[in-house]
């Protein structure tokens, strides 16, 4: 029964994200050939094999796949372009890959796999990796080793220009952010005729944010409040849609037995810590997240809530956590916490900083 309590919030999030391809529709068009441009609402599918496409004219959404037209965009918004790649199982296969810049090289993504692509006049496209892979094993040691070609194939690419190669050298892995400004400066140095498009820059939904907190906690017989200041983070070192949920929470903790008459108090603030993942780009998006510390008790967490989008800067937020689920599950739970379901639930509103 335990273990099922557990799994709760992993299908909340798996469900709602299955249900609302259509609440997340925007104004969009897609592009067959050169003179067929269809307008009307659409979302992409997170592994950008499809997306849901209504036109003007139609009353219901449908899946529209890669290889089926040249161009989806989102307007003001992300753009995408249908190209034939290798998929993970060595395959080919037609994706819509994210037009992150289009200059003298072009960079695409794939934000779901962090996978990014590089192409110019020419050459292949040719995507860059990044990966760890087990070299050998060694006295029941593995050994692992990174791929670093990557930085090989982006000095070819722009060998006429060499003052990049530092730039080029310096990344330690396919950061999302630095690829953009390296293509940028690539494109700058070799070229003076025209400007090269940073679509990056318009479709970047994801930004820092900081919020007030405020809920309670029910880990013993009594339930107690909490609050304080939350920040997410956004590093989107493998995934733009990935965030670091920190700041800091103050909680109250009566003692865990309603029959003492004066029960003891204890005044904790706790610095919690979570990765975050935020499913979806529309107004309501799910969440889920692990970390610690939480609540009264200095143990781990699984979260899951959603954001609520109530204007361009701020948003509201409802996060529910199981609290210890390890221990939960081994029955070996911290002094005072109660035996059947510890949890937090707390609200907030947040306000976008970038």
């Amino acid at each position: 029964m335990k273990a099922k309590l557990l799994l709760l919030p992993v299908i909340f999030c798996l469900a709602v994200s299955a249900v609302y391809p259509q609440g997340r529709t925007k104004p969009a068009y897609i592009v067959k050939g050169k003179a067929d441009t269809i307008y009307g609402v659409g979302s992409m599918n997170k592994d950008q094999k499809y997306i849901y496409f209504r036109a003007n004219h139609e009353k219901e959404l449908r899946k529209v796949y890669a290889q089926e037209v040249d161009a989806f965009r989102i307007i003001d918004g992300r753009y995408y372009v249908s190209r034939k790649i290798t998929d993970r199982s060595g395959n080919e296969a037609v994706y819509f890959l994210e037009y992150l810049v289009d200059g003298e090289l072009d960079l695409f993504t794939i934000h779901f796999d962090g996978r990014y692509f590089i192409d110019m006049e020419g050459k292949p496209l040719l995507e860059l990796n990044d990966e760890q892979k087990k070299e050998f094993e060694k006295y029941g040691e593995e050994y692992m080793t990174k791929d670093y070609t990557y930085l090989g194939y982006l000095r070819y690419y722009m060998k006429d220009a060499p003052q990049l190669y530092n730039q080029i050298d310096e990344l330690e892995n396919l950061d999302y952010r630095k690829l953009i400004d390296l293509s940028e400066d690539y494109h700058n140095v070799v070229c003076d005729e025209y400007r090269c498009t940073t679509y990056a820059a318009v479709t970047t939904e994801n930004s820092n944010r900081i919020g007030f907190v405020t809920g309670l906690n029910h880990h013993n017989e009594y339930v107690t409040p909490q609050y304080g200041i939350i920040t997410h983070l956004w590093l989107p070192l493998r995934n733009v849609n990935m965030f670091v949920k920190t700041g800091f929470l103050y909680s109250e903790a009566s003692s865990f037995k309603k029959s003492r008459r004066y029960p003891e108090k204890r005044f904790n603030v706790k610095l919690p810590v979570s990765l975050q993942y935020v499913f979806g780009k529309g107004p309501i998006k799910p969440t889920l997240a692990f970390g610690y510390p939480t609540g009264i008790y200095f143990v781990s967490s699984l979260q899951t809530g959603f954001m609520a989008s109530v204007s361009e800067r701020w948003e509201l937020s409802f996060n529910l956590s199981m609290d210890a689920p390890m221990t939960v599950l081994t029955g070996e739970l911290p002094y005072g916490m109660n035996e059947t379901l510890p949890y937090s639930m707390s609200f907030g509103l947040f306000y976008k900083m970038d």
